[in-house]
């Protein structure tokens, strides 16, 4: 009967002798490991692990500021342009003012009604600038706090900030990069707002000479006391930034930036403004391109059918288990039909 039926369906008999065959060879219960020894995960746990990891290399390489610094660091960077070239907008309510703008101080307006902050970004040394390798030489003298070209700077600021009257002393920011910090340093301390330095040239100073001082202009003199001590002006510097090196031992609110990855940059590199927008990302997301901690991730691979589900081994078994020589005889049977 047997040969006879080999005889008349060699494939069939072909196929049920395999199914026989990887019956009685195949794994047991016992055979497989337990759930606890497993290391299988779900593909829920494996992006969460995937998350979780790539949000600590993250952290690792990255440097939170407050927003309103981050948002001063981006008008520093368009501060280096040409007016013309500048962007219209940091963010989606953050518009640049190009009729108190000039070729140094790039000015941006940022929120809506009565809640609005003023932005005063200043750039720092040009090569390509008689006048920023003049007021280079002037810091190094320690005579710059007398240049016709700081005296200049600082009325330009004061005259921005009295084109809002309407803007609040602690919503004005004063910003500025290298050279320029020391312009913002001043700004910030005569008229009573934030500033800001990004790896300033206000460290190669001396400040102690500037807290001794007095600061003429637009036939107003102004107490320096203490600026090295104002409260409101942070200097922020990338750690290895040679210009800044001084700033701790200057001034009073300084940080330090040292992320993975800055150790690798050159002095250039590491004094230039595009690399405080590499490292630092804002506390608070501004736009829906910004760096921030609710929008850093990006799924890699979202293919889930090729990824092991925990005991997903059992399945399988009990699928078989569940598959008989007779019923399996009659779904091949069935199939050559």
């Amino acid at each position: 009967m047997y040969v006879y039926i080999y005889t008349m369906f060699p494939s069939l008999l072909q196929e049920f002798d395999k199914y026989l065959y990887n019956e009685f060879t195949r794994p047991r219960t016992g055979d497989l490991p337990s759930l606890q020894s497993s290391t299988i995960r779900t593909a829920k746990q494996q992006e969460e692990d995937r998350i979780k990891q790539e949000f600590e290399d993250y952290e690792k390489s990255h440097f939170v500021v407050d927003t309103d610094a981050y948002i001063s660091m981006l008008g520093c960077v368009e501060a280096y342009k040409a007016p013309s070239s500048r962007n219209q907008f940091l963010e989606n309510h953050t518009s640049y003012q190009a009729s108190v703008s000039n070729d140094r101080m790039a000015v941006y307006l940022r929120g809506m009604y009565s809640i609005q902050s003023l932005y005063i970004c200043i750039h720092g040394t040009k090569l390509t600038s008689i006048e920023d390798i003049i007021q280079d030489l002037q810091v190094i003298e320690n005579s710059v706090l007398n240049s016709p070209f700081t005296i200049n700077y600082v009325k330009q600021i004061i005259q921005i900030r009295n084109q809002f009257p309407y803007i609040p002393d602690n919503n004005i920011y004063i910003s500025g990069h290298s050279l320029a910090s020391i312009y913002s340093l001043l700004g910030s301390k005569i008229l009573n707002t934030n500033g800001y330095g990004f790896n300033g040239a206000s460290s190669l100073l001396n400040i102690q000479f500037f807290s001794s001082s007095t600061f003429d202009i637009m036939n107003n003199t102004f107490d320096l006391k203490d600026i090295d001590n104002y409260d409101n002006f942070i200097a922020y510097r990338i750690a290895g930034d040679p210009i800044s090196l001084l700033s701790k031992w200057t001034l009073k609110n300084v940080v330090n930036i040292d992320v993975v990855g800055i150790s690798d940059l050159t002095p250039i590199q590491k004094h230039s403004m595009a690399t405080f927008l590499r490292f630092c990302i804002p506390l608070v997301p501004i736009s829906n391109d910004s760096l921030s901690r609710a929008r850093r991730f990006v799924k890699k691979d979202d293919s889930r059918d090729g990824v092991k589900r925990e005991g997903e081994q059992f399945e399988i078994l009990r699928q078989q288990t569940e598959r008989t020589p007779l019923g399996e005889l009659l779904r091949i049977v069935g199939q050559n039909q």
